[in-house]
């Protein structure tokens, strides 16, 4: 795929060798079909073409690099791919976890983790009690995953960081914008505990930065931040 920068550099290219020093000149349907043109245009007729005064004029420069900008975010918008529990847990090196009937909490205390990771017991509460958890931070102290857990058996795993999912993957701080982007006509619902939203594609439930304390459809503005992922 061309990059961006390529794209730019070579419209910028064409653009200036064209317009080099010239001066608005006049050409005939004549003296086109002298070249090759079809001829059944009919009788000569007097044509302008314009070009700028200077070819490195930097306010024509300043121009086209603008109206550039303008197109690209316009027109092109980058889309994550949709999200994937395995691949999220092989990039956190608990792959193990990703079968949910198996998920138990010694497979989590004894996974080969990343250099610097470690999983620590965390107590979270929410407005559906208060559960004990397990909490995977990174060596700069970020928190990357909750663990929730019951009989030593994983019933739920939070991705709370966009850290935790591949940088091409729809994850946490990502907009609903981009979830429309990803997925075709996500709808979101608000809840009666604590006014959580979330939006839900199959098993995968994201939670939204917004609050709405009924189970109804909720519109969402496209700027509003996913918080977590949950599976």
């Amino acid at each position: 795929m061309i990059s961006r920068t390529a794209i730019f550099l070579l419209a910028m290219t064409t653009a200036l060798s064209s317009c080099k020093n010239v001066e608005t000149t006049s050409v005939t349907v004549d003296q086109i079909d002298s070249t090759g043109t079809d001829p059944s245009y009919g009788n000569a007729q007097e044509l302008k073409i314009p070009a700028p005064s200077s070819a490195t004029d930097s306010s024509f420069v300043d121009e086209l690099e603008e109206t550039w900008e303008e197109n690209i975010d316009t027109n092109t918008r980058f889309v994550y791919e949709d999200f994937n529990v395995q691949r999220a847990l092989d990039r956190l090196h608990l792959g193990m976890l990703g079968q949910e009937e198996t998920r138990t909490v010694d497979q989590l205390l004894n996974a080969n983790l990343r250099d610097g990771d470690l999983i620590k017991p965390i107590v979270i509460e929410t407005g559906d009690g208060t559960f004990d958890a397990y909490v995977l931070v990174t060596q700069g102290n970020i928190e990357l995953a909750y663990f929730y857990y019951e009989n030593q058996f994983i019933n739920t795993i939070q991705i709370i960081h966009p850290s935790g999912v591949p940088d091409a993957m729809i994850g946490p701080e990502r907009t609903y914008g981009d979830l429309k982007d990803t997925y075709e006509n996500p709808v979101a619902y608000g809840s009666e505990i604590e006014g959580r939203v979330y939006v839900h594609i199959d098993d995968i439930g994201f939670r939204m930065n917004a609050g709405h304390g009924f189970y109804e459809p909720v519109d969402l503005n496209d700027d509003t931040e996913i918080m977590l992922i949950e599976f």
